[in-house]
C-alpha cells in the first residue's frame, strides 16, 4: 500500500510563492497550494507572466523533485512539429498507423507519462500545442479515436510570457485551447510575497539560471491522492455553485424573447446593457456572463483539490465546500473570457481581468451565501436541501427569491425523488 501523501512532500525545493489565494476551512491557501491542488485533480495549469517570475524553475522542480524525471520537459518553439512530438514520446509508429490492434495496445500501455512540462508553449504552432495538450491529458488521437497512454494518469503544466494583457509568443493560444488548460495563473498578479523574496535573497546561490532540483519520485503518492479525491462524493454545495455559474449567470431578465439568456443575445451582450440603459448594467448581470460546462467541471475538480490540500496543510481544516468552490472561481474567472470588456475598462480595473475578477467574485460569493445562509445559519436553499434529502420537499418547498436560481428547482426535485 502506498504511504499517504504529506503536505511537506508537496513543497517545491527552489520555487516559492506564498501569495494568498483564499481560505478553505479556516486554512489560508497560497499560489503554490493552488498549483498543487490542480495537479492532484489532474487539471492542466498555465503559468503566465513576464520573464524571470520563476515559471521555468517551477516546471523543473516538478519534473525532478516530484516525478523523478519521468515524463517530459519540453520547450516550445516555432519549428516544433507534430512529427517531432510523436518521436519525442516514442509514438511515431502510432502516427504512421501501421499497427495491429495488439501492437497498438502494447504501445500505448507502455508509455507512462505522469508529467508533461512545456516551457513557452505559445511559441509552438497551434497544431503542436493541441498535440501536446492531448498528451498532457493522457491520451493521443489515432484515426480520430482517443487512445489512452499508460494508465491514463498524466498532469501538464505549461508556461508563457504575458505582455500588456496578452500572450507574448510566436503563436496565439486560442479560446478552445485555453479551455483545455483549465487553470491560468498570471504570476505578474499572483506574484511572490515580500517574505518570499527575502527568502530568495538570503540564499547563497545567486546564479540567474534555472537550478536543477534534486531528483525524487513521489508519483505513486500523487496518483494515490488523486484516486482518493476521485472517490470522494462531490458536495451538493459545489455542484449547485457550479451550475449557478453556467445557468444563473446566463439569466437576463430584460429579454424574454431571447428566452432570458445572455447566450442567446450573442454579441449583443453586454453592449445592449449600455445602449438600452439597463438598470442592471452595474450589477453582476451586466458584468459577467455564464461559463461553459468544461469550466464548471474544472472548477468543481479544483475545489475538491483545494479542500484536500487544506486538510493536508492542517488536519483541523473544516469541510468548507462553499469556500473551496469560491476560491476556485476566484482563480479561474480571470481567464474564462466571460467578463464584460466594458467592465474591464471601468475605472479601478485597469483592463486587468484579475482585478476585475476579485470584485466580481465578492459579489458572486455574497449571492451564493444569501442562498445558503440567508441572514442566519440556514438560507432558503439550505432548508430546501435538508427537506429534499429526506424526500419531504413538499413540506417545505424552495423559496425562489430570484429567477436566476430557478435551475435549483429541478435539482431539488430529483434529490427529493431519490430520497422518498
Amino acid at each position: 500500500m502506498t504511504p499517504a501523501l504529506t503536505y511537506d512532500e508537496l513543497a517545491f525545493p527552489v520555487y516559492v510563492n506564498s501569495h494568498s489565494v483564499g481560505a478553505v476551512g479556516g486554512v489560508n491557501l497560497t499560489v503554490s497550494d493552488a498549483i498543487n491542488a490542480a495537479q492532484l485533480v489532474r487539471n492542466n495549469v498555465f503559468l503566465g507572466g513576464k520573464k524571470g517570475t520563476g515559471k521555468t524553475q517551477l516546471l523543473t522542480d516538478m519534473y525532478c523533485h516530484r516525478y523523478g524525471q519521468k515524463g517530459k520537459l519540453l520547450e516550445g518553439r516555432p519549428d516544433l512539429k507534430a512529427d517531432e512530438i510523436y518521436k519525442t514520446f516514442n509514438l511515431q509508429k502510432l502516427r504512421e498507423g501501421a499497427l495491429t490492434s495488439d501492437e497498438l495496445i502494447e504501445l500505448t500501455q507502455s508509455i507512462h507519462l505522469p508529467y508533461i512540462g512545456v516551457d513557452e508553449i505559445n511559441r509552438a504552432p497551434e497544431v503542436s500545442q493541441n498535440e501536446l495538450l492531448s498528451i498532457m491529458n493522457g491520451y493521443i488521437l489515432h484515426k480520430g479515436e482517443k487512445k489512452v497512454l499508460g494508465d491514463g494518469f498524466s498532469v501538464g503544466v505549461s508556461t508563457g510570457n504575458l505582455g500588456n494583457g496578452g500572450y507574448v509568443g510566436t503563436f496565439k493560444i486560442d479560446d478552445a485551447l485555453a479551455d483545455r488548460l483549465h487553470l491560468f495563473l498570471d504570476l505578474d498578479y499572483w506574484k511572490p510575497t515580500d517574505e518570499d523574496m527575502a527568502r530568495i535573497d538570503m540564499r547563497m546561490e545567486i546564479d540567474p539560471r534555472v537550478v536543477d532540483s534534486s531528483v525524487r519520485d513521489i508519483t505513486d503518492k500523487i496518483k494515490a491522492a488523486h484516486q482518493e479525491i476521485n472517490r470522494q462524493e462531490t458536495p451538493l454545495e459545489i455542484t449547485i455553485i457550479g451550475r449557478y455559474l453556467e445557468r444563473g449567470l446566463d439569466y437576463c431578465v430584460k429579454y424574454p424573447s431571447a428566452e432570458n439568456s445572455k447566450d442567446n443575445l450573442k454579441e449583443a451582450w453586454p453592449v445592449i446593457c449600455t445602449q438600452k440603459s439597463c438598470d442592471l448594467r452595474n450589477t453582476v448581470c451586466g458584468r459577467v456572463k455564464a461559463v461553459g460546462e468544461r469550466t464548471v467541471k474544472a472548477a468543481k475538480r479544483l475545489a475538491k483539490g483545494l479542500q484536500y490540500v487544506a486538510e493536508l496543510k492542517n488536519s483541523d481544516a473544516a469541510a468548507d465546500p462553499i469556500g473551496a468552490m469560491m476560491t476556485a472561481v476566484r482563480l479561474m474567472l480571470p481567464a474564462s473570457g466571460v467578463i464584460s470588456p466594458a467592465y474591464l475598462r471601468e475605472e479601478g480595473n485597469f483592463n486587468n481581468a484579475n482585478i476585475a475578477a476579485q470584485h466580481l467574485v465578492q459579489a458572486l460569493e455574497n449571492e451564493v451565501k444569501a442562498q445558503f445562509y440567508g441572514t442566519g445559519s440556514a438560507g432558503p436553499l439550505t432548508v430546501a436541501l435538508a427537506y429534499a434529502g429526506r424526500g419531504k420537499l413538499s413540506e417545505h418547498p424552495y423559496q425562489l427569491l430570484k429567477p436566476e436560481w430557478r435551475f435549483v428547482e429541478s435539482l431539488l426535485a430529483q434529490l427529493n425523488d431519490k430520497n422518498k
